[in-house]
């Protein structure tokens, strides 16, 4: 599995997405880190990242969390696509980038 560890402490923003998200989003979504689903995961910021994570759907999700700008998130499968709901593909980012 692929991890991007991130130095130091992770950002006081990056609870805000957790509590967002659903309780079957978090389980779900550490499920998908230990999996390996989290995929060509990269930094494109200060606590935000871009990473595919596979799902049900036969391409990867894409994903985008930026913790510092929780409402700026955002990933494309159907839960989350054009909403502002912090799915299990996020929440697996975020694990994945700080584990």
């Amino acid at each position: 599995m692929h991890r991007h560890n991130v130095e130091g402490e992770p950002p006081t923003q990056l609870l805000s997405i957790l509590r967002m998200a659903s309780g079957a989003s978090l389980w779900r979504g550490l499920d998908y880190v230990e999996q390996g689903r989290v995929k060509n995961l990269r930094p494109v910021g200060e606590g935000a990242f871009d990473a595919e994570v596979e799902g049900s759907a036969n391409l990867p999700y894409t994903v985008h969390v930026d913790t510092a700008h929780v409402r700026q998130s955002y990933c494309d499968c159907p839960h989350a696509a054009g909403t502002r709901r912090i799915c299990k593909h996020m929440v697996a980012t975020v694990f994945a980038a700080y584990p």
